[in-house]
C-alpha cells in the first residue's frame, strides 16, 4: 500500500484534493487570525512577518499555520513565489530590514524561534529547482532578491555561540513542570507520558546508531532539510541490560529489519527531534531546544511479518504518544512548550507526501480540502505499521550508543546539511560577500 493510499485510509474516505488557495480563487471572507506570538500585539513586526510567511488560506476562507511549527509548504507550492502573498511577504521583509526589525526583540528564544522559521521558509524557497525544471519556470519562481531578504534577516536574528548553548533545555523544563505522567499506564493507553530519563545519562533507554556511517533516521533528516538532529531511542521490559542484550545480538546480524528476532510486547521507541540553529558566524550549531518526541509502546507483538497493517490493527497493537514544541507555551515558560497531541487534533501531511499542496489544488472542493487534514498521532502509521520490529524504519543492526548526547549524530547531521545546495546558498548571500540584486 503506498502512501497516499495508506494516508487516505487514515482520513476516513476521499481524496486530498481541494481548491485554489485564496488568491486565485478571489475568496472575499477570510477569518484572519490574530497572531501574538512574539509580542501582545499582533501588529507588531516580528508577529507580521511571521503571519506573512507562515499562513495559509484555504478554500473555506480560514486561515491556518500561524501556530504550527513546521511551515505549510510543498515541493509544488505557488504560494510565496508571486501573487499577493509573494507582495506582502516582501514587503514586510523590506521593512523589517529598513527599520532594523532584529533590534526590537532581545530575547534568545524567540530569537532562535524566528530564525528556525524563516531558515525553513528559505531552504524552500531555493529549493525549487531540484523539484521541477529549468527555464522560464525556475527564474519566475525563484527571486534572488526574496531569496536575499530571508537570508539577511536569518543572519539578523541570529545568535552568538555561546548564547545558544545558554538557551533552556526545555525537556528539562517539561519534565520539572509535571504536566505529563513520567512512565505509561496500560490502564489508561492513550495517556500521554514523557519519560523523565530518556535524554540523559543512567537512562533506561538506549540510543541506536554509531558516531559514523549513516544516519539513524534519513528519511526524516531528508524531509526537514538537515534542520534538526533526530535520535532514536529503545527500552525493552525489564532491565537496561535486557535491552543491550537484545541490541548486541542484532547488530551481529547484519541484517535488515524484517530479518531480525521479534523484541517483546512492552518494548518502547522514542524519536526526539533537536533544533539546529545557524550561529551568528553562519555556522551550524546543536541547540538545546526539543522540537518533537514520538513515543510509540508495543502493546501487542503478533508474529513477525513484512505485511503493512491497517490502522485499526495498528491502534490495536501500537499506542502512540506526539509532544511538539508550541511557541506560545515555550514563550510563556509553560512545560517547556511541549504540547502533547490529543486524538482528536488533526494536521496538513507534509511528511512523505510528494509535494501535495491542498491548498492549491484544482481537481475538488472544501469538503475534500477538509479531509486532508488527517488524525496526528495516526500519520505515524503510515510509515510504522508492520508487526514490533518490522515497523521501526530506522536500522536496529546499525549499532547503539549509550551517548544519550547525540553528538555524533549530531555532527554527521550536519555534515549532510553542509553538502547541500540550499545550504551553499544561504552562506554565500546571507554570510558571505556576494549579496544577491534587490528589485
Amino acid at each position: 500500500m503506498g502512501i497516499l493510499a495508506l494516508a487516505l485510509q487514515i482520513a476516513g474516505a476521499g481524496n486530498l484534493n481541494g481548491k485554489d488557495s485564496d488568491e486565485s480563487q478571489g475568496i472575499a471572507r477570510v477569518e484572519k487570525a490574530q497572531v501574538a506570538l512574539y509580542t501582545s500585539d499582533p501588529g507588531n513586526l516580528w508577529n507580521r512577518l511571521h503571519h506573512a510567511l507562515h499562513v495559509r488560506v484555504g478554500p473555506d476562507g480560514r486561515e491556518y499555520g500561524a501556530e504550527r511549527l513546521d511551515p505549510l509548504l510543498w515541493s509544488s507550492t505557488t504560494h510565496l513565489r508571486n501573487g499577493p502573498s509573494y507582495e506582502r511577504a516582501r514587503a514586510v521583509m523590506e521593512e523589517f530590514l529598513s527599520t532594523r526589525g532584529e533590534r526590537q526583540i532581545e530575547d534568545p528564544q524567540k530569537r532562535a524561534l524566528l530564525q528556525r522559521g524563516l531558515w525553513a521558509v528559505f531552504d524552500w524557497y531555493v529549493s525549487w529547482p531540484y523539484w521541477h525544471a529549468g527555464g522560464d519556470a525556475v527564474s519566475k519562481a525563484v527571486q534572488p532578491a526574496f531569496a536575499a531578504r530571508l537570508a539577511e534577516i536569518i543572519r539578523g536574528v541570529a545568535l552568538t555561540p555561546e548564547q545558544i548553548q545558554k538557551l533552556p533545555d526545555n525537556y528539562v523544563a517539561a519534565i520539572a513542570a509535571k504536566e505529563f505522567a513520567a512512565q505509561y499506564d496500560s490502564n489508561q493507553p492513550s495517556k500521554p507520558f514523557l519519560p523523565p530519563d530518556l535524554l540523559y545519562p543512567g537512562s533506561s533507554w538506549i540510543r541506536l546508531g554509531q558516531e559514523w556511517g549513516e544516519t539513524v533516521a534519513p528519511q526524516h533528516l531528508s524531509e526537514f532539510g538537515g534542520r534538526s538532529v533526530f535520535l532514536v531511542f529503545i527500552r525493552l521490559p525489564g532491565s537496561l541490560r535486557m535491552t543491550a542484550q537484545y541490541l548486541e545480538r542484532v547488530e551481529k546480524l547484519k541484517r535488515p529489519n524484517e530479518e531480525l528476532p521479534q523484541f517483546p510486547a512492552g518494548t518502547q521507541v522514542a524519536l526526539v527531534r533537536r533544533m539546529l540553529l545557524v550561529d551568528s558566524q553562519g555556522h551550524l550549531r546543536v541547540s538545546p531546544l526539543v522540537e518533537s518526541v514520538q513515543i510509540r509502546v508495543y502493546a501487542e507483538v503478533p508474529g513477525k511479518d513484512g505485511r503493512r497493517r491497517n490502522v485499526e490493527e495498528t491502534r490495536k497493537q501500537q499506542s502512540v504518544f506526539e509532544f511538539v514544541l508550541d511557541r506560545a507555551k515555550l514563550f510563556r515558560g509553560k512545560a517547556g512548550g511541549l504540547h502533547a497531541i490529543e486524538t482528536t487534533e488533526s494536521d496538513f501531511m507534509t511528511f512523505q507526501t510528494h509535494g501535495f499542496d491542498p491548498f492549491e489544488s484544482k481537481q475538488a472542493g472544501q469538503g475534500e480540502f477538509v479531509k486532508g487534514q488527517f488524525p496526528m498521532l495516526l500519520q505515524c502509521f503510515v510509515c510504522h505499521s508492520g508487526s514490533g520490529v518490522v515497523s521501526i524504519r530506522s536500522r536496529l543492526s546499525l549499532g547503539f550508543d549509550d551517548d544519550h548526547s547525540g553528538l555524533g549524530e549530531a555532527q554527521k547531521t550536519m555534515r549532510w546539511k553542509q553538502q547541500r545546495y540550499e545550504w551553499g546558498l544561504l552562506q554565500g548571500i546571507g554570510y558571505g560577500t556576494h549579496s544577491a540584486p534587490r528589485d
